[in-house]
């Protein structure tokens, strides 16, 4: 195969954790990507990237991946087909994208600010976050954007916003709990959001 990299990536907003994108582009910068505009609530935060021979070959690869999982497609409510997946696949995506031949990891590790300070992949920290669709709000658990006005959180860009549920989220699957769907949005227990926020020092 010849031609310009093509790319492959699967994102995840902090807006609709129960989603993510497999998408495909030729631009290798996260900003060029074009994921992020005003009508979206937060940024994208990329769990995987990885390169391939050509753009035609990266839109191969989406284009199985997106068969594969087809069952698990999200639609509007209007019924209009979209490149959002439940994460209940996600681990299949990530293990069926390794069988290609002729591409290469290239995802960011991140710097996040966890109890130790240590440096981790903050791509693989969603395939240990459990979520779980509820037909009512258990009792102690609300929305982030609720809690952050409730415990007057310190205001966080939206990249770091992002990471910050990230945190929460693993924080919950740790004690054995998990974070909660309804209605499309994702809902926190208050103790353990308390918990983080006070290990990373957000609270005024």
């Amino acid at each position: 195969m010849s031609g310009k990299k093509g790319f492959v990536y699967i994102a995840q907003n902090p807006a609709f954790m129960h989603l993510f994108k497999i998408g495909y582009t030729k631009n290798e910068k996260v900003e060029n990507r074009g994921l992020t505009s005003s009508n979206v609530p937060e940024d994208f935060v990329y769990l995987r990237t990885y390169e391939c021979n050509n753009i035609k070959h990266a839109k191969h690869i989406e284009n199985v991946l997106h068969e594969q999982v087809e069952p698990h497609r999200h639609y509007s409510q209007a019924g209009r087909k979209t490149e959002f997946f439940y994460v209940n696949c996600l681990n299949r995506v990530l293990t069926l994208i390794n069988t290609f031949e002729g591409i290469k990891d290239v995802s960011d590790t991140v710097e996040l600010e966890t109890e130790t300070n240590e440096t981790y992949d903050a791509s693989k920290s969603i395939e240990f976050i459990k979520t779980k669709e509820v037909k009512e709000v258990p009792s102690g658990y609300d929305t982030y954007e609720n809690l952050k006005t409730m415990l007057d959180l310190k205001k966080l860009g939206n990249k770091r916003a992002g990471l910050f549920c990230y945190r929460v989220s693993a924080r919950h699957t740790r004690k054995g709990l998990s974070t909660v769907l309804f209605n499309e949005k994702i809902y926190y227990n208050r103790d353990v959001f308390v918990e983080q926020a006070k290990i990373e020092n957000l609270l005024m």
